[in-house]
């Protein structure tokens, strides 16, 4: 939840331990999104994330299927993607570099320099998240 200028979140710090921490609200840059988070899916690999079995760097704000209003956005990513604050939108749990041959093609999982929003990079079991609109 945003509260004034925090936002709240569920870390895991260490295997097995979730504990409620707030964090500054993030400053957003031109190509930047903050999204209220309004659901969010759990998988089995945030099981296997929170039990150590997918390796994953800590303290780490799991979760990667969401969806979710965008509370604020930088004048590059409105543009680029025809989004305005109010929009609902659903966040792809993968962001590639954009340009090599996967990317351009559409397939950014196979990406050699993807990232795994709430596996390998902090996002989404908060009440908002934000980061790049691309990579």
């Amino acid at each position: 939840m945003t509260v004034g200028s925090e936002i709240e979140a569920m870390v895991l710090t260490e295997r097995d331990q979730l504990r409620a921490q707030r964090f500054p609200r993030p400053r957003l840059g031109p190509d930047d999104g903050l999204l209220r988070v309004e659901l969010a899916g759990i998988c089995h690999t945030d099981v296997d994330i929170l039990d150590g079995s997918f390796a994953s760097p800590l303290p780490l704000i799991m979760g990667h299927e969401i969806v979710g209003r965008i509370e604020d956005v930088g004048p590059n990513a409105a543009r680029a993607w025809a989004v305005q604050p109010g929009d609902r939108v659903a966040v792809e749990p993968m962001a590639g570099c954009g340009v090599c041959r996967y990317c351009v093609s559409g397939n950014n999982r196979f990406c050699g320099d993807a990232v795994g929003y709430g596996t390998s990079t902090s996002a989404n079991a908060s009440r908002t998240c934000s980061g790049p609109t691309h990579r």
